[in-house]
């Protein structure tokens, strides 16, 4: 496929951008305008990692469409589950054709095993340990979990495990707290005043009041994100 407009789209996007042209990396760059020498791979490689970078996202999206799913299917060649579950908690609602690709990639496995996966445990892991799992790392993947979740439950229900969910409900963090009760309640498929009771038993607080966490570099309202 000829990419020479693709290419152009997306430098011009980029450079209308201070932002996107400061954390542009110097060899992406040459690689994308063609200042230097690659092979189709490199070339793919190098698109692929920017397709999942939080910051260039949603432009490589919209400049490289056509190529966007073959873009995706590379990211288990680089990037660890949590990622690639992130990535994809966040494109879904853009592209939903893709969710065929999302399964071959989140579900090729035994049930259960993603959430372990994800946040770096054992199947055997107890309480102390997930409770251990730091509040940045637990948040990037239940966040993923929880959109993959409210874009088509059935599909992804295999994710949850339950057992990591409940042990999450004592972390300490109260965030990551907040979001364990909101997946655990979509599996359960509970009441809103279940889910009330849950959040001021493990305390999250009323679903009115902010619950503050990283994201992106930045610190949000979990309750307004969700």
């Amino acid at each position: 496929m000829e990419c020479a407009a693709f290419d152009q789209r997306f430098l011009d996007a980029i450079y209308l951008s201070f932002e996107l042209t400061a954390a542009l990396p110097a060899d992406a760059q040459a690689i994308v305008s063609q200042t230097c020498s690659a092979t189709s791979n490199v070339y793919l490689e190098t698109l692929s990692r920017l397709s999942l970078h939080p910051v260039f996202c949603s432009t490589v999206l919209a400049c490289y469409e056509p190529l966007f799913p073959e873009l995706v299917a590379r990211w288990p060649t680089f990037a660890h589950t949590a990622r690639i579950a992130a990535g994809l908690g966040g494109i879904l609602p853009v592209v939903p054709y893709m969710v065929e690709l999302a399964e071959c990639l989140l579900l090729p496995g035994e049930r259960d095993k993603f959430l372990p996966a994800a946040l770096g445990l054992s199947d055997a892991s107890n309480r102390e340990e997930v409770c251990a799992v730091s509040h940045v790392a637990a948040l990037e993947t239940l966040l993923a979990l929880n959109r993959l979740l409210c874009f088509k439950r059935d599909v992804f229900l295999p994710l949850v495990d339950t057992r990591i969910l409940y042990h999450l409900l004592a972390h300490s963090h109260r965030a990551v707290r907040y979001i364990a009760i909101r997946i655990l309640c979509i599996y359960l498929k509970a009441a809103d005043a279940a889910q009330e009771e849950m959040l001021e038993k493990y305390g999250v607080g009323r679903r009115s009041e902010a619950v503050i966490g990283p994201w992106e570099g930045r610190d949000i309202d979990y309750g307004f994100l969700l």
